[in-house]
C-alpha cells in the first residue's frame, strides 16, 4: 500500500503508506521540496478527484494537513519563477 508523490520533490516516486501518514510527512519523505517547486498550489488526487493543497499553511496548522490513504497522489507544481 502506497502513495505517490510526483513533480517537484527531491525524489520523487512512492512512498509506503502508514495511518498517520499526512501531505507534508510525504513530502518529506520525498526530500522535500525542489528549489522550483510551488508550495501553496500541491494537488492531492484521490479517487479521482483532484484537491488543492496549501503545503505552507499545512506546516504552520495542522489542521490543513490531511491524512493520506492509499492510492492516494500528491502532484508539486513548477513555479513561474
Amino acid at each position: 500500500r502506497y502513495v505517490y508523490v510526483g513533480g517537484e520533490v527531491i525524489r520523487p516516486g512512492r512512498i509506503i503508506w502508514t495511518p498517520d501518514l499526512t501531505v507534508t510527512k510525504a513530502i518529506q519523505s520525498a526530500g522535500g521540496f525542489t528549489l522550483y517547486a510551488k508550495e501553496n498550489r500541491l494537488s492531492l488526487v484521490r479517487d479521482r478527484v483532484a484537491h488543492s493543497i496549501n503545503a505552507t499553511l499545512a506546516e504552520k496548522n495542522p489542521a490543513e494537513d490531511p491524512r493520506l490513504m492509499p492510492g492516494d497522489s500528491i502532484q508539486v507544481p513548477k513555479s513561474a519563477f
